[in-house]
């Protein structure tokens, strides 16, 4: 029973992505100035999340604090 457990535990953590690099972390000034700056730009939310490192969702809650949304 614990093998099978540990067999499905494991599957299950090869399926999930990755979360990117800097989940979690706190936005700096600087940060939210460079967010605010790309995204008046014309930026579009996937490269912003890449050049960030950040999910879709940090980014759009970010934007919408700073009220860009």
């Amino acid at each position: 029973m614990r093998a099978l457990h540990c067999a499905v535990e494991e599957l299950s953590r090869r399926w999930k992505k990755p979360l990117p690099e800097n989940n979690g972390k706190p936005w700096t000034e600087e940060l939210d100035d460079e967010l605010c700056r790309l995204f008046d730009g014309g930026m579009k939310k996937k490269d912003l999340c890449t050049h960030f490192g950040r999910t879709s969702g940090a980014i759009e809650s970010r934007l919408e604090r700073l009220g860009k949304l």
